[in-house]
């Protein structure tokens, strides 16, 4: 059946291994086509965006207007872009993680709140729920969390290569700890997935630039690619990344595609270092 959505598009590759893995696609609330997913997962996606609602609603707003931006919406993982299969989807609508109900969350996937979360509370640490990952058969798959860059929040992860993580954050986001509004922005933030039933964890680094850079440049690919550049000289200065890593990081996110970079961790070892490139860079209509 061919239907028309709005959707930004992104592949996923394994830096380790050189290879494409998935391509995602995001789908704004409004424009998700519930009755095109299949029943275990679309009746969970659907109770976690009542959740939602419920979590973030304020007197006097209607329930369904936060729905009607391209805020909140779902990212579907495929196979390839011709989206043949979906392999898992992401609901994503970042909320404050210490005020929602957490237990009536968890338990809505028959799950207990991992206990690095409970570590993670003690601290005073600004968490954001950015969503969480639910297979074809309904299970949570992972929780999505993001912290402000300038927070404290790699050194309790006890990764093995905490050290050359806080090097990349401390070079990449400084202005971040000198700006007025550091403690209010979520700008370039460190994402964090926690898997619910393992220790398998991943931390991605947003750049810390995005594609409006490029647009208020009137389109200057010099200057987005120098400061794409450096973002990698970085990765390079804090040995998270190879020389031949980054250059295949640069063959496949050459130019203008906003991207990201994510280390994932299982039983406190690094097992995959992973690149995500846009490829459609803003909402189209495909059939």
């Amino acid at each position: 059946m061919a239907v028309t959505e709005h959707y930004m598009g992104a592949q996923e590759h394994s830096i380790n291994t050189e290879t494409f893995l998935n391509y995602h696609r995001y789908v704004p609330q409004a424009y998700v086509k519930y009755d095109l997913i299949a029943e275990p997962a679309r009746v969970k996606l659907q109770e976690f965006w009542e959740f939602i609602k419920r979590s973030t609603l304020k007197p006097g707003y209607s329930s369904t207007a936060m729905l009607k931006t391209n805020d909140s919406g779902i990212w579907f993982t495929t196979t390839d872009n011709t989206f043949a299969e979906d392999l898992s989807f992401h609901a994503y609508s970042t909320v404050d993680y210490r005020t929602v109900n957490r237990t009536e969350l968890y338990t809505m996937f028959g799950k207990t709140e991992p206990g690095l979360m409970n570590t993670l509370l003690l601290e005073e640490l600004d968490i954001g729920l950015e969503g969480i990952s639910v297979s074809p058969e309904g299970e949570m798959q992972k929780c999505i969390l993001v912290f402000r860059p300038n927070s404290h929040v790699l050194s309790l992860l006890n990764l093995p290569n905490y050290e050359n993580m806080q090097k990349f954050v401390n070079l990449s986001f400084e202005e971040f700890k000198t700006y007025n509004n550091a403690s209010t922005s979520f700008s370039s933030p460190i994402r964090l997935q926690v898997d619910p039933d393992s220790d398998t964890i991943s931390v991605e680094f947003v750049s810390a630039f995005f594609q409006k850079d490029f647009y208020i440049s009137g389109g200057n690919h010099n200057s987005y690619l120098n400061r794409k550049n450096l973002y990698f000289e970085r990765m390079l200065e804090a040995e998270l990344l190879t020389a031949d890593e980054v250059a295949y990081c640069k063959t496949n996110s050459p130019s203008w595609q906003q991207f990201s970079i994510k280390f994932k961790y299982s039983g406190g070892e690094l097992v995959d270092k992973k690149l995500y490139t846009f490829d459609v860079s803003d909402f189209e209509t495909v059939t």
